[in-house]
């Protein structure tokens, strides 16, 4: 209905002053349909259409040059080309947000980091047959790439069967299925980089035909395509730890139902610290609390006990009934190349007992690294700390007071020292 209002106003304008007088056109966002708008406005007799980049106005902002040039070039490419050097748009919009400070959306026309990103099996099999299946505009001709995410929860092995070929690789259907699905798999814990996704590749590949080995090749049996694939995967190893200082907080109650957890979530976002969620578990019934573990990680350790502090006021100050608890589990700093470390296990003591506050204070006055190795509940708790210390000195001596602090025969706290890894 606007679009037909706004037609109809530019067209009796139009009529009225004759061809010889231009019509600028000004229209803002306020319900997202300003370029419909300002293409309804061109078509019915606008000579000009203010535009600014990125959208960037009073309030909603008005029409963005960059969303009103993709539509312009759907209608007729060759005429936008020849008129417009479009491979400017990409460097004016990322001049223009760093000027005033402000991201491009990821979703933006043309440039947002999604605008001509596929990770879907069915997106990538069909991007790569044919892009015009699902982009109506070539990347190339705005001076931006296609990117194409292989290594991905939602990837397809014809992806893979497309990169192997690539790389002129000759690995079996099978076993790209085979790896699609351990990659999809691995991509809930780490994001493969696309130098390891091709060593992933180099590890399948079939020898090519030789003057050797033509007519000896064999179809591989389910177990070799397993032990490749598995070989294949293994060959990327463990992704580097980050070296920042971190802290890991256990949250427990029922903190879904009452939007403790966003709280949460939105205490970490807001925070100087970055964060990962380990674990997120609502209860399954209405009467089991819920668990959630968070990451922080800072190079400033007085940033991870103020984000820690204030986490901690919000849990105080949630109702009783909730049963809301926040607990620290684990810290750790840089102790140097070669640590001392010790497994502490320690019976009869669960992280509810107010001697486990006393040792995780020992450890930070200390300035140790810990974290909890295993917790048994139930009627006979015990917990197992991994405890690390840059001396081995200063390690036994925290033991040592860590075995003052328990209370002995009136709680039944019995500390063993499992595994003692000293510093070379």
């Amino acid at each position: 209905y606007q679009r037909r209002v706004h037609g109809r106003v530019v067209s009796e304008v139009r009529n009225v002053i004759g061809n010889g007088i231009g019509i600028e056109f000004h229209v803002h966002n306020d319900t997202g349909g300003c370029i419909a708008n300002a293409l309804m406005a061109l078509e019915a007799g606008a000579t000009h259409i203010d535009t600014s980049v990125l959208g960037i106005g009073e309030r909603n902002g008005i029409t963005p040059l960059g969303g009103f040039l993709a539509r312009l070039y759907t209608l007729n490419p060759e005429l936008i080309k020849k008129r417009y050097n479009l491979k400017m748009l990409a460097h004016l919009e990322k001049y223009v947000a760093q000027v005033v400070d402000i991201p491009i959306p990821f979703n933006n026309y043309i440039t947002g980091s999604s605008a001509f990103a596929h990770k879907a099996g069915v997106h990538t099999k069909a991007i790569l047959s044919n892009p015009t299946s699902y982009e109506v505009i070539r990347p190339e001709d705005f001076g931006v790439t296609r990117t194409v995410q292989l290594a991905h929860r939602l990837t397809g092995w014809n992806a893979l069967a497309v990169r192997a070929r690539e790389m002129n690789l000759d690995i079996p259907n099978v076993a790209l299925k085979a790896v699609t699905v351990a990659i999809k798999n691995m991509s809930e814990t780490r994001q493969l980089s696309h130098s390891e996704l091709d060593t992933i590749l180099l590890k399948l590949a079939s020898p090519k035909d030789t003057l050797l080995n033509i007519g000896t090749k064999q179809t591989p049996s389910e177990l070799d395509v397993i032990a490749n694939v598995a070989n294949a995967i293994s060959s990327v190893g463990a992704p580097a730890p980050d070296p920042r200082p971190s802290l890991t907080l256990r949250f427990t109650g029922h903190m879904f139902d009452n939007f403790v957890i966003n709280k949460l979530l939105d205490l970490a976002v807001d925070s100087p610290c970055d964060f990962e969620v380990k674990n997120m578990s609502p209860g399954r019934t209405n009467d089991k609390l819920s668990l959630a573990i968070l990451v922080l990680l800072s190079n400033s350790e007085s940033d991870l006990n103020s984000t820690r502090d204030i986490m901690h006021q919000l849990i105080k100050s949630q109702d009783p009934k909730i049963e809301c608890k926040m607990l620290e589990i684990g810290r750790s700093r840089n102790l140097g190349p070669k640590p001392s470390k010790a497994d502490l296990h320690i019976d009869n003591m669960d992280l509810d007992n107010p001697i486990y506050g006393k040792v995780l204070n020992l450890f930070s006055l200390a300035r140790c690294n810990y974290r909890i190795v295993n917790q048994v509940e139930g009627t006979k708790p015990s917990l197992q700390i991994e405890v690390s210390h840059a001396t081995q000195e200063e390690l036994s001596t925290v033991i040592s007071l860590v075995q003052q602090l328990l209370p002995g025969d009136s709680s039944g706290c019995t500390l063993q020292l499992v595994q003692w890894s000293p510093s070379s």
